[in-house]
């Protein structure tokens, strides 16, 4: 088995983020991650599981801010320079009109989203996706848990659509 630990988002000052709307209460966003303790921990053979409570960057005591699990996600797939980032959920990919869409750009998102195709827990997911691209994430895919297994299914999120010459 793995070797699995629990953490918070607040130790180590892993994850930081602000308060973007007051209105919420402590829910913040503009989530940032030190991944130094996650890389340690890999390291080290170990899994870290990762609870999305962030550090309240603009607090002088930290009080702790909850955070969206995907803006953690996205944040911490950067701060480790991932490859590639895995988002679950319990549908097959981002679907439009009930099928599965295998790839689309940050333009088709915005679309996505725009048109309410995208909605509630996949607009956050879509929403991080693009970030952790912006961040330096090679490659972002949502797909089910099938996804884990099989680095084919899914939706692929990129920042642009693929070159003529990519396709070929």
């Amino acid at each position: 088995g793995v070797r699995a630990v629990g953490v918070s988002g607040e130790d180590g000052e892993l994850l930081t983020a602000r308060i973007t709307d007051a209105a919420l209460g402590r829910v913040g966003g503009d989530v940032f991650a030190d991944a130094s303790l996650v890389a340690d921990l890999l390291n080290g053979g170990w899994l870290p599981v990762v609870s999305p409570i962030a550090r309240d960057r603009d607090s002088g005591v930290g009080a702790g801010l909850n955070v969206n699990g995907d803006d953690a996600a996205a944040a911490l797939a950067a701060g480790l320079g991932a490859d590639e980032l895995l988002f679950v959920a319990d549908v097959p990919g981002v679907l439009e009109n009930g099928a599965t869409l295998t790839g689309i750009d940050s333009n088709a998102v915005a679309g996505l989203i725009a048109r309410g195709v995208a909605q509630g827990g996949m607009r956050a997911k879509l929403e991080a996706a693009v970030s952790a691209l912006k961040n330096g994430v090679r490659r972002v895919r949502i797909a089910a848990l099938a996804g884990i297994a099989d680095p084919s299914v899914g939706t692929i999120i990129s920042l642009a659509p693929p070159s003529p010459r990519d396709s070929a």
